[in-house]
């Protein structure tokens, strides 16, 4: 039989409090745990695959692009101006990031360069 202190009714009367030290421990246990984790499930894609793969994600914006342009040339009914219209903005904007972030890949590479 469980001792009267650990009563489920004495346990949700009772507000629990924690000190700034259990606090901490459990946010190491929990850091420790994340990076066990990480330890076991490294991540297979490496920056190289994952500027790759956001690439080939801005080519199919630029190619949804065209193929709709093309689409309402031969056939100005099937397609929403509205939804060609958002759909070059995103485009747009995707390349635009994607210009933005060579250009300072570049720019930290020449800086790196001139440090040596």
């Amino acid at each position: 039989m469980m001792p009267d202190f650990y009563t489920f009714d004495r346990l949700s009367r009772e507000s629990f409090t924690l000190s700034r030290d259990s606090i901490n421990t459990l946010q190491r246990i929990m850091e420790k745990d994340a990076f066990e984790e990480a330890q076991e499930n490294p991540v297979e894609e490496g920056f190289g695959a994952l500027m790759m793969k956001a690439l080939g994600n801005v080519n199919n914006a630029q190619n949804k692009v065209y193929d709709m342009q093309d689409k309402l040339r031969t056939e100005p009914n099937s397609i929403n101006i509205h939804d060609l219209t958002i759909a070059s903005a995103e485009a747009t904007l995707a390349l635009s990031m994607t210009k933005e972030l060579v250009e300072r890949a570049i720019r930290a590479y020449k800086e790196v360069i001139n440090v040596r």
